[in-house]
């Protein structure tokens, strides 16, 4: 059975915090017009080259061995130095915590690409895949697709990051994840990154399947 989620079921608890917290000079979320793919509306995140933590959080999977999202991610004014990144999601297990994390890096060749990381049972974060977003000043959006399995007991766990449009695809497997469920998924500015960067990136149509 299929669950779908859209973005527009969570972003309303954040709108007013991301209205009230751009007024101090912290990183923001807020929702406005137009959307990255036709849509009315986006999700918006301001940078300030401020540490705090903002994100919409699902909590809709349970202990969930496979977990699918779709989502669009648009550079916006976003500019950073070369070789820094910035946390803007990350795929949770309510016992062992943030197991993949997406990032956004702008590389030596002045390219912005959406990377990931993730947790082996073994612990420690290992660097996963990267793709190509934009270059660093172009406003496109591209959508994404992130899929993770979990392991069956034998280092089977298999992650896999597509760009939609292009079908650039990463896929990570043999892996050793069996203690990872999902149970939660958070996007916005996370992990304190928010001091690497300025501007604004944007984010929209998310979906989730089980």
């Amino acid at each position: 059975m299929n669950r779908k989620m859209q973005m527009g079921l969570v972003v309303g608890f954040i709108a007013g915090l991301g209205l009230a917290a751009s007024a101090s000079a912290v990183n923001s979320l807020v929702v406005n017009a137009p959307g990255l793919n036709g849509t009315g509306f986006k999700l918006q995140a301001t940078l300030t080259a401020s540490a705090n933590n903002v994100y919409v959080e699902t909590q809709h999977p349970v202990d969930e061995s496979h977990y699918l999202a779709r989502f669009w991610i648009g550079r916006g004014t976003l500019t950073f130095p070369l070789n820094t990144s910035i946390r803007i999601g990350a795929i949770g297990d309510d016992v062992n915590g943030q197991r993949i994390v997406l990032f956004l890096k702008k590389n030596p060749n002045n390219t912005i690409h959406l990377n990931s990381w993730h947790q082996l049972d073994t612990g420690g974060f290992v660097f996963g895949c990267t793709i190509f977003l934009s270059n660093s000043t172009a406003s496109v959006a591209r959508q994404f697709e992130l899929e993770y399995t979990q392991s069956g007991g034998a280092n089977t766990g298999q992650i896999i990051l597509k760009r939609i449009d292009n079908l650039n695809t990463c896929t990570l497997s043999g892996l050793d994840m069996d203690n990872f469920q999902v149970d939660s998924a958070r996007f916005g500015v996370i992990g304190g990154s928010g001091v690497n960067a300025s501007g604004t990136y944007n984010f929209d149509e998310f979906e989730s399947y089980r």
